[in-house]
């Protein structure tokens, strides 16, 4: 039974575009830091695939991302979360653009085939791309 439905609870976390401020860059408790003025994360009102959404940039191995808002837990009930994320480049500076493939991606039926028993290693390993050369400058293996 669909609880949000039949008793009306609200689940769902503020709209990014309510502001950055009740979302936790850590655990979610009131009073943690906030993507609010973050240097690393902007409100990107209008994303082509996402309408307004947060961008983030990866400035750690871990990136946490929690709404300060409390979740009703019911006897019997389960959540059933679901985050979409996509790939993107990032630009580093003068270089090219950094690219790796998603976790998400990596687990794709087209992805897994065109790599085969490599498709493990991918998910260490960037490419920096020069633009303006058109080419693979250098080769990145977290592994």
């Amino acid at each position: 039974m669909n609880k949000v439905i039949t008793d009306g609870i609200v689940l769902m976390p503020p709209p990014f575009a309510s502001g950055l401020a009740a979302w936790s860059r850590t655990d979610g408790t009131v009073g943690s830091p906030s993507y609010l003025g973050a240097v690393d994360a902007a409100l990107v009102p209008a994303d082509q695939d996402f309408g307004g959404c947060l961008e983030m940039q990866k400035t750690s191995a871990t990136m946490s991302l929690r709404a300060m808002a409390d979740t009703p837990i019911l006897p019997g009930c389960y959540l059933r979360v679901t985050a979409r994320v996509s790939d993107r480049q990032l630009q580093t500076g003068s270089i090219g653009f950094l690219n790796r493939l998603s976790s998400k991606r990596l687990r794709q039926r087209e992805v897994r085939k065109a790599l085969g028993d490599a498709v493990a290693r991918a998910a260490d390993v960037s490419v920096v791309w020069d633009e303006r050369q058109g080419q693979i400058v250098r080769v990145l293996d977290a592994a």
